[in-house]
């Protein structure tokens, strides 16, 4: 169901994983300290903390269009989790995984008072590694793509 989305998907999808648990907020005023916890940015990459979780938006995929004009689209997006232990990056990749194929449809995250209901994900990949970072950098990254159905409720 189209319709007109306060948040992006990116940020959609950031608030389910920090609803469900699996990560916190990125804030850069207050980085984990312990490096246990992982942070999680929409739409943009960020250099602190080693353990972070970043989600982009993408292409999406139309669904079909009515005959009176109204389109049925999926919204694309990207998540990319990285570690300075390859083990660790992709064990938490493995898990965001799953909770898109279990847990994330249905969801009802609420973003500066707006409320989304994620109606389907469909993943286009698996867990994919993509190797080092950068050059300069030790952190491991992997990335997982998919498509979400959701509609802002409300409106």
């Amino acid at each position: 169901m189209p319709g007109v989305l306060t948040h992006s998907p990116a940020d959609i999808i950031a608030q389910v994983l920090v609803d469900l648990g699996l990560v916190q907020p990125w804030n850069e005023s207050k980085l984990p300290k312990d490096q246990v916890s992982w942070a999680v940015s929409s739409g943009k990459d960020v250099d602190k903390p080693d353990k972070a979780v970043m989600i982009k938006d993408t292409q999406g995929r139309d669904q079909l269009r009515v005959l009176w004009g109204q389109r049925s689209e999926m919204q694309g997006f990207q998540v990319m989790v990285r570690a300075p232990k390859r083990s660790e990056a992709f064990l938490l990749a493995q898990q965001i995984a799953i909770a898109l194929d279990t847990t994330v449809t249905g969801a009802t995250p609420t973003l500066d008072g707006v409320q989304y209901h994620v109606q389907s994900v469909d993943r286009s990949s698996q867990v994919l590694p993509l190797g080092t970072e950068r050059a300069q950098s030790a952190r491991e990254l992997f990335t997982i793509n998919a498509v979400v159905t959701l509609f802002q409720l409300g409106s």
